[in-house]
């Protein structure tokens, strides 16, 4: 079922962050465009040279030394070009490494700074912050076709952030596994003031993708970067030594605001 929760003292964070999903395309470094301009100059040069040496007057040779000094120009440009190459390869060996370490947040919990979220194990979580006490505040989500799929009336609240946990059965249409929702509230107060809202969800990250050298974590079809994530929540699985019963713990890495344990649950209708 769905359910609100108050989380008070919880701290809001600053507006809300649009993570769009695109495909990425391939580009030339500027490496290899520097590098097919230098080629080509190179074999032109040569050429003009070859050319001028075959058709040069044995009685006057032509002075060597302005050939000599290009060529010591072209021989310095290649090696800035290979330094530079180099410099590449160091860094795809360290994106790769960057790569791999992001495999350890898969099946971890995320905390992000937006309004959207994912359809997993049929819920989807946000938390959303009321900047005042509000007379009214209207919740709606709507699908990845911007479909209202669920929409909620609360009176009442007060200024603090709730917890918000939507269970898909309750949706107006289906929603398919992964399925990026997206949350809206709208509160206003007694006056019929609009009052300011911000919102976080919590996710859990089953996939990570790389685009043009960026490395991205996936939530079902949400896709963030690491930027995006205000807290990661993890949890290990130990084993104590009387019996061998099983016992699991909870590690959190805080990026952000936290708040405290949520409290006054209510049911949502």
């Amino acid at each position: 079922m769905t359910t609100i929760t108050y989380l008070p003292g919880a701290g809001s964070l600053d507006g809300t962050k649009i993570i769009k999903n695109g495909v990425g395309t391939q580009t030339p470094t500027e490496t290899d465009a520097a590098r097919e301009q230098y080629k080509k100059q190179r074999e032109q040069f040569l050429q003009v040279l070859l050319t001028q040496l075959e058709n040069q007057n044995p009685l006057d040779p032509v002075d060597p030394s302005e050939f000599t000094g290009q060529l010591a120009q072209y021989s310095s440009l290649e090696q800035l070009l290979n330094l530079n190459e180099n410099f590449e390869s160091l860094k795809e060996a360290m994106e790769v490494n960057s790569n791999a370490s992001a495999f350890s947040y898969i099946g971890n919990s995320a905390l992000l700074n937006t309004n959207m979220s994912a359809a997993q194990d049929g819920k989807a979580t946000w938390n959303y912050t009321i900047d005042g006490d509000a007379k009214e505040a209207v919740i709606t989500i709507r699908n990845s076709n911007n479909q209202k799929v669920y929409e909620l009336t609360s009176n009442g609240l007060s200024k603090g952030t709730y917890k918000l946990d939507f269970d898909t059965a309750e949706a107006l249409r289906d929603i398919a596994p992964g399925e990026v929702l997206t949350l809206s509230v709208q509160a206003k107060d007694a006056a019929g003031n609009s009052i300011k809202t911000s919102t976080t969800t919590t996710v859990r990250i089953d996939g990570i993708e790389t685009d043009n050298g960026e490395t991205y974590l996936r939530a079902g079809d949400l896709i963030f970067s690491f930027a995006d994530i205000e807290k990661i929540t993890s949890t290990i699985s130990t084993t104590l030594n009387n019996g061998g019963a099983g016992n699991d713990t909870t590690a959190e890495t805080d990026t952000g605001d936290s708040g405290d344990e949520p409290v006054d649950t209510e049911e949502a209708a």
